[in-house]
């Protein structure tokens, strides 16, 4: 599915909670957990020209928050633990932009309280217009998955537009994660 999105700055947010956990005597344990998002700017050739993410956090054409490492340990409060901030007008239209999550914890993504993105515009946590939501606890995610291809940005006639793909990803490393998006996406 292609989503429009009329806006010159785009906000990726993810928003995902901790591993509740039953410990001694019934008690609850709360795990962090930690996720980042990841943005590659792939031009027509399938070439990696840059990458955004927590280690190269501001570009020319975009910028990522402050790195949550645990998630929402109290409950989902409805808000991005982190976000990346997309300057389409400082962006190559010849480029695409693929939008992954990275999770760096040991725990498995299916026993997240909660994982939802968004993208809008406005700023972070202040919507004026969302342009697509998913909540990605209702996707099958698998024990073992490392990471998930959220989509991909691509200008197309004359606008940019979100392709939403959800697909897991079995590597957290950035450059592993593009090899294997870029596999999927030749086939």
């Amino acid at each position: 599915m292609n989503t429009i999105l009329k806006s010159n700055q785009i906000i990726v947010g993810l928003n995902w909670g901790a591993v509740f956990e039953k410990g001694w005597f019934e008690s609850e344990l709360r795990v962090g957990v930690d996720l980042d998002l990841c943005c590659f700017s792939i031009d027509s050739h399938h070439n990696t020209k840059e990458i955004l993410n927590i280690e190269n956090a501001k570009l020319v054409w975009g910028s990522i928050s402050k790195d949550d490492m645990e998630g929402d340990m109290d409950g989902n409060d409805q808000k991005d633990n982190e976000w990346l901030i997309l300057n389409m007008d400082h962006i190559n239209t010849k480029n695409e932009l693929y939008i992954s999550i990275v999770n760096y914890s040991e725990n498995s993504l299916k026993k997240i309280s909660h994982l939802d993105y968004r993208i809008y515009s406005g700023s972070p946590n202040n919507l004026n217009n969302r342009f697509y939501f998913k909540d990605l606890k209702q996707v099958n995610i698998n024990d073992t998955t490392k990471g998930i291809y959220l989509g991909k940005i691509k200008h197309i006639d004359g606008n940019w537009s979100f392709h939403n793909l959800e697909t897991q990803l079995e590597v957290c490393e950035p450059i592993q994660q593009i090899e294997q998006i870029l596999s999927h996406s030749s086939k």
